[in-house]
């Protein structure tokens, strides 16, 4: 019943973003962006840029909010199921909320559903560092940038991404429960988990 409702609320959250956002069905990310610095970006980008950081700035903020309670009430073993059932929710009203479109992905995937965007793809083939924030602009033109931001592992991360020796009461356990062909552990502090993306459509 519980996963059901909260299907249901995704495709709420869903058809709203679509309809609010795109008026249309929100497309794939797609393909020609060209790597921008900040310096070459004009007036408009800029102000997408800021928008599309204010985004990622509220996804994380709510997530880590979620995670740390759910660690600190049940253990971290509940963590899982927050990430699994809430990330997607949160992604989904933020991106409502700040006009954008905007998740996260990885190299190493625990959820299959944060596969890597083409954008993501694309930065990798043109040898751009996975480590450090890369922006592109669309390269069609019509002023919309898309945003990278590595995620690095902090310490308390190590209880649902770290070795074997480093997971939490029970993690091990809900991970072969939900997510059976998880790749997302072995991680240390300061390693690279994965990266933010937000795009910012252009006016084309």
């Amino acid at each position: 019943m519980k996963s059901a409702i909260i299907g249901i609320l995704v495709g709420i959250l869903a058809a709203l973003f679509a309809i609010q956002i795109l008026g249309r069905q929100a497309p794939a990310i797609r393909t020609g962006w060209v790597p921008v610095t900040q310096l070459e970006m004009d007036t408009t980008q800029r102000a997408r840029f800021e928008r599309a950081e204010e985004a990622r700035g509220a996804m994380f903020g709510s997530l880590l909010a979620e995670l740390t309670s759910a660690i600190q009430e049940d253990g971290p073993a509940h963590a899982i199921g927050v990430c699994a059932e809430r990330a997607p929710i949160i992604a989904l009203e933020t991106g409502v909320s700040h006009g954008v479109r905007i998740g996260r992905t990885s190299a190493q995937l625990r959820n299959p559903k944060n596969e890597i965007p083409d954008l993501l793809k694309e930065g990798i083939e043109l040898g751009i560092s996975g480590n450090e924030q890369t922006v592109f602009e669309d390269g069609d033109g019509d002023g919309g940038i898309a945003v990278l931001t590595p995620i690095v592992l902090m310490d308390q991360c190590v209880q649902c991404h770290g070795g074997e020796d480093q997971l939490g009461e029970g993690v091990a356990e809900a991970l072969r429960e939900r997510y059976p062909e998880d790749r997302a552990t072995g991680y240390q502090p300061g390693d690279l988990r994965g990266w933010f993306w937000v795009v910012v459509e252009g006016d084309g």
